[in-house]
Order: structure tokens, then C-alpha cells, then sequence
């Protein structure tokens, strides 16, 4: 069997991963401007805004004068394969962390998500109405745990993007200075014109 076809899904998913990395590093930009951008690329890719996440991650990068192109890959940290559990994951624990909520039992997420609920005298428009607005209070019962789960994990996992990427670019542009000084330094000491 050939090698390409031995890989592991994953791998090309790593591959990229790096590669998008990389490419955030080389950036032409202040180390802190690059770093603010991964970092709340990634504090909003965790909020349970799936939809807006990127036109939101641009406009907050943008109001805190952060590099806008740097946080736009981190956004994609939850995808359709990984929007579940960890949305799931948050949700928990914000359940967890405000003891007073009661968890959305699975028989109303079905019943909400099953079809609109007879109701005596209601048109079928009506009952898709009383369906929406079910959900919509469904969706406000598990937007706020998951909101607080979400806080808890995002915002240490975001200071440790912001962290680390500073720590890259810095590194990146001081060789690539000490790079261009020996250059000069080299290009100085020839003769002119020969």
C-alpha cells in the first residue's frame, strides 16, 4: 500500500494546522498585534456563537487594533466534527460551575426539535410559531452555562495562544533582524563596484 494512502485522516489536518500556524508567525507586524489576534480568534472560536464567529472575531480584532488576518484562522478550531463536543463539554461545565440551573432534560431537546405541539385552536403556522419561540427559550437555557464553561476554558487556553504566538513572532523577527544585519554587515565590507 502506498504511503499517502497509509496517513491517518488526521495528518493532513495537522499538516494544516501547522501550515496556518506558520503562517501567523510570518506575518509583517508588531509581536503583541499578531499574538492579540490568535488569542481572541481563539477566545471567540470557543463561544457558542457558531455562525458569526468569524465576522465577529474581525470586528473585535479590529476594535482592540489587533492584526485582523491573525485571528481569523483560530476561529476555525470548531468545525461541524468538533462543535459538539466541545459545546457539549462547555455546557457541563457551566452546569457544574452554576449549581442552581437545572440541565435541559433530552425528552424536551426532542420534543422542542420533534415538531410543533398540538395545540387546540392553533393553525399549523401558529404551531410552527409556539415552536420557535420553544426554542428560542431552549436555546437561552443552554446558551448561558455554556457561555460560563466556555469562559472558564477559553479564556486560559487564549492567554496561552497569546503567549506562545508572541513568543514565535519575537523569536521569527529577531533572526530574521540578525539575518539582515549580517547581510549588511557582509554586503559593507566588500568593494564597490567590483
Amino acid at each position: 500500500m502506498p504511503q499517502r494512502q497509509r496517513r491517518f485522516w488526521f495528518s493532513a489536518l495537522w499538516k494544516r494546522c501547522v501550515i496556518a500556524v506558520r503562517r501567523i508567525v510570518r506575518l509583517e507586524d508588531t509581536p503583541h498585534r499578531i499574538a492579540l489576534g490568535s488569542a481572541i480568534g481563539t477566545l471567540i472560536a470557543w463561544l457558542p456563537l457558531f455562525g458569526i464567529q468569524l465576522v465577529l472575531t474581525m470586528i473585535v480584532a479590529r476594535l482592540c487594533r489587533a492584526n485582523v488576518l491573525a485571528s481569523l484562522p483560530w476561529v476555525f478550531i470548531t468545525n461541524p466534527l468538533t462543535i459538539v463536543p466541545f459545546y457539549w463539554a462547555h455546557y457541563r461545565l457551566g452546569l457544574w460551575l452554576m449549581p442552581g440551573v437545572e440541565p435541559v432534560s433530552w425528552e424536551r431537546f426532542v420534543a422542542v426539535l420533534s415538531g410543533p405541539p398540538a395545540r387546540e385552536g392553533v393553525s399549523w403556522l401558529g404551531g410552527l410559531w409556539y415552536r420557535l419561540v420553544d426554542g428560542f427559550v431552549l436555546l437561552g437555557e443552554v446558551f448561558l452555562p455554556t457561555t460560563v464553561g466556555t469562559a472558564v476554558i477559553g479564556i486560559p487556553v487564549a492567554w496561552l495562544v497569546y503567549r506562545w504566538i508572541y513568543w514565535q513572532v519575537a523569536r521569527l523577527q529577531e533572526r530574521r533582524q540578525r539575518r539582515l544585519a549580517a547581510r549588511r554587515d557582509h554586503e559593507g565590507g566588500a568593494p564597490r563596484g567590483s
